[in-house]
């Protein structure tokens, strides 16, 4: 395996600050998902995730009823 640079670390880390997707980073940056996932992990441990899923279907009114 390659090590990635630590300009590349560097520009992941500010990427990923920036709100940028793992994809998006990976591809800018020329490594793979898992690369930037696992920076993002070691770097970035408080950084929000997307939640991911269904949106709700019920409004707040509609859920206090049910």
């Amino acid at each position: 395996m390659r090590e990635i640079t630590s300009e590349q670390r560097n520009r992941i880390v500010s990427l990923l600050k920036s709100g940028k997707s793992n994809r998006k980073v990976a591809q800018s940056v020329g490594v793979s998902l898992g690369t930037v996932v696992n920076v993002g992990k070691s770097s970035c441990p408080d950084r929000e995730r997307s939640k991911g899923g269904r949106p709700k279907i019920l409004s707040p009114a509609d859920q206090r009823y049910c």
